[in-house]
Order: structure tokens, then C-alpha cells, then sequence
């Protein structure tokens, strides 16, 4: 069943580029607003209302918004 496109989204277990600092955050927590990566920790989180998806330690790049990127 599907939630609300307006609840937030906790994805666990997945590493972040981070691109500001130029590194990689490994075994992350993410959790999504709307369309806006809302926080990006290291801590347990929990939302309420939300739903929660292990990112299995899959990559996740934010900003990416091209699946045929050019990077330096």
C-alpha cells in the first residue's frame, strides 16, 4: 500500500556522497520531506507516519539529477 507522497522517509543502512566536503558517509540514515533530503545522520531516526526503507549499503548521490553524469 502506498503512503502519502507528503509523509516523510527514513532510508537506513545506505552511504552518502557527500559532495560539499568531498567524501563518502558510510552506513547512513536519510530521511526525506517532500522532495528535500531533510537530514542526513549517523543516528537511529524514526518519523512518524513515515515509511522506512533499508537502502541494503547502496550509494545514494544527492544532486544527481542526471542518470549520465560528467564529474571531474
Amino acid at each position: 500500500m502506498q503512503g502519502d507522497p507528503a509523509d516523510p522517509i527514513v532510508i537506513t543502512n545506505v552511504n552518502v556522497i557527500d559532495r560539499l566536503n568531498e567524501a563518502l558517509i558510510e552506513n547512513t540514515n536519510a530521511v526525506i520531506e517532500g522532495k528535500l533530503i531533510a537530514q542526513i545522520t549517523i543516528k537511529d531516526v524514526a518519523v512518524a507516519g513515515g515509511r522506512v526503507i533499508d537502502g541494503g549499503g547502496r550509494t545514494m548521490d544527492p544532486g544527481l539529477a542526471d542518470a549520465h553524469p560528467h564529474r571531474n
